[in-house]
């Protein structure tokens, strides 16, 4: 019974010995404007209530990751006013552009500025899509990554899944 108390004791502090708790706590504070930063280039680009909060989170060795999940158009119902699939086409793909370059300023902006991360890690904003019209967009990705390196924010690279 003392060997496996001691085995936990040992593990534990082992498991917390590599945890700055200064860092997460400037993390935290951080973190709120960079969501909302994040949060702010959404709605800009989709109007009205399509998407949910960013969440973030630390990673340590990597970084800052933030998921969005957002739909570009809403769902067709039976009281929507009528587009044709070209017209939702063009809607989608310009708003795709349009958040796709604000989550960019988002990055380019904000990562050389964040104390909480190391040098050499990376915030990525993980954007979920929503095909809320299948039929009209089938090539919509259901993912977009947004990846810049603290030490150089202005190289932004974008890969779609």
């Amino acid at each position: 019974m003392k060997k496996a108390l001691f085995c936990f004791v040992l593990f534990a502090a082992t498991a917390y010995a590599g945890i700055d708790k200064a860092q997460i706590e400037n993390f935290k504070k951080e973190s709120l404007g960079l969501r909302g930063a994040v949060a702010d280039a959404a709605r800009a680009a989709i109007p009205g209530n399509y998407l949910d909060l960013p969440k973030a989170t630390y990673l340590e060795g990597y970084g800052v990751v933030i998921t969005l999940e957002a739909s570009l158009l809403p769902t067709r119902t039976p009281f929507s006013s009528v587009e044709t699939p070209e017209q939702v086409r063009k809607t989608v793909s310009e708003r795709r552009k349009d958040i796709t370059q604000k989550l960019q300023e988002v990055l380019k902006k904000r990562v050389g500025t964040l104390e909480s991360i190391a040098p050499n890690d990376s915030v990525t904003i993980v954007l979920y899509l929503l095909n809320s019209n299948p039929a009209d967009v089938p090539d919509l990705p259901g993912q977009i990554l947004f990846t810049a390196k603290k030490q150089d924010p202005t190289q932004v690279t974008i890969e779609e899944f």
